[in-house]
This record gives structure tokens, C-alpha cells and sequence, in this order.
């Protein structure tokens, strides 16, 4: 196509538009020589277009110079980002990605200028991963805007950001962000291949990436973290990960990840260590909660009541004498009922949502208790159990957790307390089999660290975190030095 003149080019791209009424020619007649200016009409900023390429090429008229394409990118045009292509093809993905073009006839140059119309929200407080302290400030859709969201706390020359287009049809831009003199080059190249390797038609939504490039798709544990948090992205770069970014959506990939990320929050960092490592602490016992809870209920009072109180096992008994159902099908129609209702406030507006999820569980509980038809005890079982998952800061780890609950439920009302037992070691099994981009799943207690654990189930003082994490291999293992500064 490159070796084609500038009408044939011209006619090309307007056959490969044909039937987009949006497409916008605008033909220009500057010193006895023809141009042609092209652009998506929703898609590109017309003002932009008006005053910073037609009101520039029509004064240049009065010159006595000849204005080729590249005179015109060089001399003429006053805007930033401006590139030549001969590539037609090229050129027409540009088209459609919000750019203008410009021809001229005889040419073989075509001039493409970025005046793109951002139609974007403001930046807003995160809607899931909120704190009491800390910033307010989140992703949007523009991948731009987030990028320096992230460049505004990481002042430095070493992060690097590279671009990517992927999707054959949707020419979706990527950008993948690290700390040069920090990441582990083995981890970028790793990355990068697995990105490489992604032929689809389009990608609408960072979860396409995600589970393209994970390693194991049938695990129920997310093997990539995804954010909504530039304060976690920093610290996460900060660390020697990789952040990879997707236009279009607010949420951001954060890889390699590992089992104990999951369930930090920004927030522990920036509380003083003890009320820090308290929530830790308490976040972590709430997963267990949520995780066995349902399964400890049947094993003890279908198989092993001996093991509890007295006492306890009269109020249980007694709370089932009129229930007709065993405690299996209690649990599972409760969970069911709490799953849809949990389904049904997200779809619904915001203001409505909360209220159905907190009257519906209220009034269900109740009828279903006053019916006989599941005990009291178990409302406070199946309370425990919602709350503990609600209390992990990543829906896909909640999500995930919640499944392995279903699992474990089943086997204990199959084998008593040995099948609750015989599945938590299978899921540690699983856990540390698993690996994230060639880094351990489970680390650092699976390959157990000493020096890493100081920032895991709780956190010692900061000053105390003074290198990175070392299962993830960074080139700069120094993250805090003594040294005294000079005022």
C-alpha cells in the first residue's frame, strides 16, 4: 500500500469506512494542491481540529513554500503528539482509535494527529476498596489519567511505562509499568511473553487479560491482584512487581501476586503497628471464619456432639427438635439465600441495594425460623459466616473462599470432622503448588522465609521493613537504609 498515491490511499481508507456515517472528510484546497482531512466525528475533539489543524493550514496558504506532509508535521501544525505513516492499514486503526488524518494528493505520507475527545469521569473515592486513612483518589476508564495517578507518588525516572495495542478488532491500548532498577528481569520478560502469546478479537475489560496470562485457570485462588488503588500499585511497584494497565476499565493488574496479598490492606500501613497488625490479624481470622464455620456446624452436631459442651448441645438440639430438615439442607438453603440476595443488591441502583440485602436477610431469618424450618443457631452460624467473608478487602478472594466453604461443606456432611479436615489439607496442598509468573503462591510459608514474614499475618514497625520481599528476586533488595540527611 505504501507505494500507492495519495488518492488511491485516500480511496482505500474510505472503502475500508464504507457505511460509517460518523467518518468526517474534509477537503481542503491550500496553494493548487488538494488535502484531505479525515476523522470519527464522536470520537475526535472537532475543536481541537478547527484550531490546531485547519486554522493552521489555511494561514499557511499565504506562503510562497510548498507545504508537504512533512513540512506540515515539522513547521505548521501546533500539536504535541503528530506522526507519519505510509501504511494505510495502520493508518485506519489510528482512524478509529480517535485520531485524525491528514493526505495530501501525489503523497505517500499520511499525517496522523493525536485530538482525541476524552470523555472520561472524575476521579473519584474508591466504591470497594475504602479506608479510614489514606488517599480518596481512584481509577477511572482512561488509561492515561491512571497512569498518572501512579507517576504522581512515583517521582522517578526508573519507572518505565510501555505500550501495547491487543485485540485484533477492539486495538485495546495496555501499558505495563515497573520500577527499572527494581524488578526482577526474568518476571518482565515472563510478562511480556504471556502477553504476546494473546490472540483474541477484543479485550473490553482487564479480567480478559487476567485470565489469559494466569497460569493455573482452573484454581479457585486469583493468581493476579487487581486494584483500584494507585497507593497500592505504587507500593506494589515499590515491592518489584509488575502493574499492567487496560483502557477502558478502573481496576489495575498487579503481578506476581501471592496468597497473603489478598487480604492486606493499604490501610495497615498507614495505622501505627499495633492497630495496623490488629486489623491484620482480625482480617485474617475472619477469613477462617468464613471459610469453616458452616462446615464445623454439621460436623459437630451431626457427628461429633460429644466434643462440645453439654450445655451447648442442649441449646443446639434443643433449637432443632421441630426442624425438619438435617442440618446439610439447612446450611445449603441458607447459603443459596444469601448468595442471591447478595447477587440481587449489586444489580439493584445503590441506594435500594443495601436496604434489600439488610431487611431481606432480616425478615428471611426470621420466617424461617418462626416456620421451623432451620434452627436459631444456625441464623447465627450463617451471620458469622457472611460477615467474616464481607471482611476480606478482595471480592475475588471473598469469591473464592466462598466457593472452597460449598466444598468443604459437603465433605464434612459426608465424613464428619476427618472431611473438613482431609479438605483443608488439600487446599494447603493447592495452595503451595501453586505459582504466580514462576513465584511460590504461598510464599513466604511455603518456601517458609523468616525475613519476609514480618509483613504477613501481622506487620512489624516500619522501620523494621526494611527490604523487600525476597521470593520475589528484586535487583534492589534495600528498601530502607540508615543514613543521616543533611538539612
Amino acid at each position: 500500500m505504501n507505494k500507492k498515491k495519495k488518492d488511491h490511499l485516500l480511496q482505500y481508507i474510505l472503502h475500508k469506512a464504507d457505511k460509517c456515517d460518523d467518518l468526517i472528510v474534509r477537503d481542503l484546497s491550500i496553494l493548487k494542491s488538494s488535502y484531505h482531512l479525515l476523522y470519527i466525528e464522536e470520537l475526535s475533539d472537532t475543536e481541537m481540529i478547527e484550531h490546531r489543524i485547519i486554522r493552521p493550514l489555511l494561514e499557511a496558504r499565504f506562503s510562497e513554500t510548498s507545504l508537504s506532509i512533512r513540512y506540515i508535521k515539522d513547521s505548521i501544525l501546533p500539536v504535541g503528539e503528530i506522526s507519519l505513516t505510509g501504511s494505510a492499514d495502520e493508518a485506519l486503526n489510528k482512524l478509529f482509535s480517535g485520531n485524525t488524518l491528514l493526505l495530501k494528493d501525489n503523497e505517500d505520507d499520511i499525517l496522523i494527529v493525536e485530538a482525541v475527545k476524552i470523555a472520561e469521569r472524575a476521579v473519584t473515592d474508591p466504591a470497594t476498596e475504602t479506608v479510614v486513612r489514606g488517599a480518596r483518589d481512584a481509577f477511572t476508564e482512561s488509561i492515561k489519567t491512571n497512569i498518572s495517578l501512579v507517576r504522581k507518588r512515583i517521582k522517578n525516572n526508573n519507572l518505565k511505562v510501555e505500550n501495547v495495542i491487543l485485540g485484533q478488532r477492539s486495538n485495546t491500548s495496555l501499558s505495563i509499568m515497573y520500577i527499572d532498577d527494581i524488578v526482577l528481569p526474568d518476571l518482565l520478560v515472563e510478562i511480556k511473553k504471556r502477553l504476546d502469546t494473546i490472540e483474541i478479537d477484543g479485550i473490553l475489560e482487564s479480567g480478559y487479560i487476567e485470565q489469559l496470562i494466569e497460569e493455573n485457570t482452573f484454581s479457585p485462588f486469583p493468581q493476579i491482584l487487581y486494584t483500584e488503588r494507585p497507593d497500592k500499585v505504587a507500593a506494589s511497584l515499590l515491592e518489584g512487581r509488575v502493574a499492567i494497565f487496560t483502557d477502558g476499565t478502573p481496576l489495575v493488574l498487579i503481578a506476581p501476586a501471592v496468597f497473603n496479598e489478598f487480604f492486606i490492606s493499604s490501610e495497615d500501613y498507614y495505622e501505627r503497628v499495633l492497630y495496623g497488625s490488629f486489623l491484620r490479624f482480625f482480617r485474617f481470622l475472619a477469613s477462617i471464619i468464613g471459610l469453616v464455620t458452616p462446615a464445623f456446624y454439621i460436623a459437630f452436631s451431626s457427628y461429633h456432639p460429644e466434643m462440645l459442651p453439654t450445655e451447648l448441645v442442649l441449646t443446639i438440639s434443643g433449637g432443632r427438635v421441630n426442624v425438619p430438615f438435617p442440618p446439610i439442607v439447612e446450611i445449603i438453603a441458607m447459603e443459596f439465600t444469601v448468595e442471591i440476595i447478595r447477587e440481587a443488591s449489586i444489580r439493584l441502583p445503590g441506594q435500594i441495594g443495601p436496604t434489600l440485602s439488610i431487611v431481606g436477610a432480616l425478615v428471611l431469618g426470621d420466617a424461617a425460623v418462626s416456620a421451623n424450618l432451620v434452627s436459631p443457631s444456625l441464623i447465627i452460624v450463617i451471620a458469622l459466616t457472611t460477615i467474616g467473608n464481607i471482611a476480606i478487602p478482595n471480592y475475588s478472594a471473598g469469591a473464592s473462599l466462598r466457593l472452597l466453604r460449598f466444598l468443604l461443606t459437603f465433605i464434612t456432611a459426608i465424613l464428619g470432622l476427618y472431611g473438613l479436615v482431609i479438605g483443608l489439607i488439600f487446599i494447603l496442598i493447592h495452595l503451595t503448588s501453586l505459582k504466580s509468573f514462576g513465584i511460590p503462591y504461598f510464599a513466604p510459608y511455603g518456601p517458609f522465609r523468616v525475613k519476609d514474614v514480618k509483613d504477613t499475618l501481622i506487620r512489624l514497625p516500619m522501620k523494621s521493613i526494611n527490604t523487600r520481599p525476597r521470593y520475589l528476586r528484586p535487583l534492589d533488595k534495600i528498601r530502607q537504609a540508615k543514613r543521616r540527611r543533611k538539612w
